[in-house]
């Protein structure tokens, strides 16, 4: 009796492995037909769709339009206060700070009342570094119409319809001040003009002046780090001015820029040279042209 039992279960294991190859080998034989069937084939009908849930995901594409929003725009704006984590997917990237923007004197240049702070943030270290970027900064964007030493009569700028800001003006340096009257009391008092600081450049170089419409804001181009430089750049150009020789240069570098002036000077003085000439030029030029075109020809 014992022997017959182990034959039978012996013989159903058997069985139930034979079944189980076969199943597998029946899957496998329709998987290569069906794969097989799918390379080359060309038919009129939807392609087959083997994960159908990541082709036909409910999504709204852009600048489409829906019935599900009261506007009518399937693309929404943020809500109001959102702030990107990070332009990353590291966590340790260290750009929070320029997504947040907490800090006013830094990002908008004035101080927790929203007036304009004096003197560049602390947080900005002013070195050579910094001067040298601002120097390459503003050459490139502010030169064309404020023109290289900042005087406003740059390549664009002596176009204009007016005369542009020159940074050389009492009004941009520090320390200047304006009387105003109080709308009350109607009484004068002298303050500080605000177009003075520091933060009034930086706001003005990020913003533009009313809107843009006299002057366009460049921080679509420069980073805030490189709008502070320009700020501390221009306060050099207008150091180079105002300093004194024989008091702002130590003794044992005098000879040294003495003999940078001087030699600017010369270069100035031919390119003044040069180009007088070449007015002078074009002027009998056209003097020439004129006359030409005004003397009636001989008849023969």
């Amino acid at each position: 009796m014992s022997s017959t039992k182990r034959t039978t279960t012996r013989t159903d294991r058997q069985s139930v492995r034979a079944l189980g190859a076969a199943a597998v080998l029946l899957a496998t034989l329709g998987g290569v037909l069906v794969m097989g069937g799918c390379r080359g084939d060309r038919f009129e009908g939807r392609p087959r769709q083997f994960f159908p849930d990541m082709d036909d995901s409910p999504k709204f594409k852009p600048q489409t339009k829906t019935e599900l929003f009261e506007d009518g725009r399937a693309m929404r704006r943020p809500v109001d206060g959102t702030v990107a984590f990070s332009a990353y997917s590291r966590t340790d990237a260290g750009d929070r700070a320029h997504l947040l923007r907490e800090d006013d004197a830094f990002y908008r240049g004035v101080n927790a009342q929203g007036e304009y702070i004096a003197m560049i943030p602390p947080s900005v270290k002013v070195d050579a570094k910094l001067l040298t970027r601002g120097q390459e900064r503003y050459n490139i964007y502010c030169a064309v119409c404020h023109n290289y030493d900042g005087h406003g009569k740059g390549m664009v700028g002596e176009q204009w319809s007016y005369p542009l800001p020159n940074f050389h003006d009492g009004k941009y340096k520090h320390g200047y001040t304006e009387t105003v009257e109080d709308p009350q009391t109607k009484a004068k008092k002298t303050v500080e003009g605000k177009t003075g600081k520091d933060g009034y450049i930086f706001s003005v170089a990020r913003n533009g002046v009313e809107n843009g419409a006299k002057m366009p804001g460049y921080g679509h181009a420069l980073s805030f780090e490189d709008t502070w430089a320009i700020v501390a750049y221009i306060r050099v150009l207008q150091a180079t001015e105002d300093g004194k020789l024989n008091i702002d240069v130590p003794a044992d570098k005098r000879g040294d820029v003495q003999k940078l002036i001087d030699e600017a000077k010369r270069k100035w003085e031919e390119a003044q040279r040069a180009a007088e000439a070449e007015a002078a030029r074009k002027a009998a030029e056209a003097a020439q042209k004129k006359q030409q075109n005004t003397t009636p020809e001989k008849q023969p």
